[in-house]
């Protein structure tokens, strides 16, 4: 989206937005805040992204663990009068 400056001040002029169009102007200070926005959010999306990664990695790890170590407990069922199957 751009819009058009009045004529009587610059002539053909236009000022881009960025928000239609992924142009990579940066000549103005907004188009440079707009950039900037775009990296920050790409690098969040990807932190995001490896946060998850290594939540799971971590969960599989100790479900890992309790698969292993399951033959050392009884289950809870027999100490709080449930039947056991």
């Amino acid at each position: 989206m751009s819009l058009q400056t009045p004529s009587s001040t610059v002539p053909n002029a236009t000022l881009s937005l960025g928000l239609d169009d992924k142009s990579e102007d940066t000549s103005t200070p907004f188009g440079k805040a707009v950039r900037c926005f775009e990296i920050v959010n790409t690098n969040a999306e990807g932190s995001i992204q490896d946060m998850h990664q290594n939540r799971i990695k971590s969960l599989r790890k100790e479900l890992e663990y309790l698969k292993e170590t399951s033959w050392k407990y009884d289950p809870i069922d027999k100490y709080i009068g449930q039947s056991c199957k």
